[in-house]
């Protein structure tokens, strides 16, 4: 044991009534692996976001093949019972018609997924990529190119509130396979999502980024994980800011020996992230 872990550990002792928890208006969001992948071909994929047995959307591969040189390649996918899919509409003309199309929008890691992105679409087919040989004909339609490995944004109902969320796809060069990875939401309504996100923020695993203990007239309070700076606040019981202090990467020290004997809140902000503890003094 080094030298640190002897005075983290008596520290840890001295830190009776101690609490350390996340801003519980954070949220969860609720990370589903498919484990194997669902590979596509000819086929569909009913995708139950929260698992309630209601599908919430569908994906899709169609084959139509008629004459070697004359086939086409279509993934889709369909929002249920209301839901919705993130992408952008086109204004297509045929034969003298108008009518919009809609293609869903191939996001990258960590893309915002929220009411503000784009268009939010109840579709009853959104194209993700289509390829056809009609002849000497070589025709592609839709965002997601080929051989690509993206994130969809979709947003779907429980009761009356929104919920955001993704789901990791991928689409071959030529659209004869849509391949299912895995899909997440977050589970406090209206709250943004990141692509490609499995947790919600720093609160949901706050001990292993923040440790705050007290130390005989000082408080310590430790960033770990690459958290280079934070701010913080040292509160009585009647709400009331009695410190305000800036912290960096590692031990940071924050005398209380002029304070009276109680319990004090500690709260630390990281980004959009609270994290609080409290001390017994």
């Amino acid at each position: 044991m080094t030298d640190f872990d002897r005075k983290l550990k008596s520290y840890s002792a001295l830190a009776a009534g101690l609490v350390v928890a996340g801003n519980a208006a954070n949220g969860q969001i609720i990370y589903t692996d498919i484990d194997p992948d669902i590979i596509l071909s000819d086929t569909s994929y009913l995708l139950d976001m929260n698992k309630d047995s209601v599908p919430d959307f569908k994906i899709v591969q169609e084959k139509y093949f008629y004459y070697s040189t004359f086939f086409m390649n279509i993934g889709g996918v369909q929002t249920l019972n209301g839901n919705e899919a993130l992408g952008d509409t086109l204004t297509v003309s045929s034969s003298g018609s108008t009518y919009l199309m809609f293609y869903p929008r191939p996001l990258n890691k960590n893309d915002l997924i929220d009411e503000n992105q784009g268009v939010w679409e109840d579709s009853s087919y959104g194209l993700l990529y289509q390829k056809a040989v009609l002849g000497s004909q070589n025709i592609t339609l839709g965002k997601w190119r080929g051989g690509s490995e993206k994130y969809l944004g979709l947003r779907f109902k429980i009761g009356n509130d929104w919920h955001y969320g993704w789901a990791r796809l991928s689409v071959s060069k030529n659209a004869d396979t849509v391949v299912i990875k895995d899909f997440a939401y977050e589970s406090h309504p209206g709250k943004k999502i990141l692509a490609g996100q499995t947790f919600s923020s720093l609160a949901e695993n706050a001990d292993q980024y923040v440790s705050i203990y007290r130390s005989g007239e000082k408080v310590l309070i430790f960033l770990r994980n690459n958290i280079s700076h934070a701010n913080g606040n040292l509160y009585n019981l009647m709400g009331e800011s009695i410190r305000e202090f800036c912290l960096e990467s590692g031990r940071n020290d924050i005398d209380i020996q002029d304070l009276p004997k109680g319990i004090y809140l500690v709260r630390i902000q990281i980004g959009d992230a609270e994290i609080s503890g409290k001390i017994v003094w």
